[in-house]
């Protein structure tokens, strides 16, 4: 997708973000049960709006959420204060993020179909390739994501994770319960997503640049 707006004719590469498995190695904090956890913008193409339905509906698990509090939708803020189950806490510095993701026992990523970023009016669903979601696989947790064509190499259903359709309340609280009973079956995209991160690296990354710099195809 990107190639089609700059129209590169030969001589390129476009890769993914990664993730520093280091920064996960020595973490050991323990999975609190029935809590879900988002870490991100808060910002209007999100999934916010979903993510507060999530809470709204699963009265017995925890939602914890972690983004800019300053750009959290003013429209949600009422539905917000009701929700019991529901904790918005500020932004933490990134050294304290795989703590966070080691505390949950799910990991959310309900991008809409239509996802935004700061700026207003720009849609950037088909050329995402989010940071977050490289330390949701190095945490080794079960990932409820939104199917999506640019990350679908990568997030694959109901082997490093659960891909659900976007916006569709109904088959996420559907998918939801089902591992919610059956959490044993879905033990293994723990550890699958983590050999996945694992191909992932800065390293790996690096290597990969280089090796096409000197037209060492891989």
């Amino acid at each position: 997708k990107l190639n089609n707006f700059f129209n590169f004719k030969k001589n390129f590469i476009v890769l993914d973000d990664a993730i520093n498995l280091r920064d996960f190695k020595n973490v050991k904090n323990k999975t609190i049960k029935n809590r879900f956890v988002y870490t991100g913008s808060f910002i209007k193409g999100k999934g916010i709006e979903l993510i507060l339905e999530l809470a709204e509906h699963f009265r017995n698990y925890n939602f914890y959420l972690y983004g800019n509090l300053n750009t959290f939708p003013e429209n949600l803020n009422p539905k917000k204060k009701m929700i019991k189950n529901l904790i918005v806490n500020d932004f933490v510095e990134y050294k304290k993020i795989p703590s966070v993701l080691k505390s949950a026992e799910f990991l959310l990523m309900p991008y809409p179909k239509k996802i935004g970023v700061l700026m207003k009016g720009v849609d950037v669903q088909e050329y995402i390739s989010p940071l977050k979601m490289f330390e949701y696989l190095a945490s080794k947790k079960i990932i409820f994501a939104s199917q999506n064509n640019a990350y679908k190499h990568i997030l694959i259903n109901n082997f490093n994770s659960i891909i659900i359709e976007p916006e569709n309340k109904k088959k996420w609280i559907k998918m939801i319960n089902y591992v919610l009973k059956n959490k044993t079956k879905f033990n293994k995209l723990k550890r699958n997503s983590f050999n996945t991160a694992k191909k992932y690296t800065w390293e790996k990354r690096a290597k990969k640049i280089i090796n096409f710099a000197f037209k060492k195809h891989y």
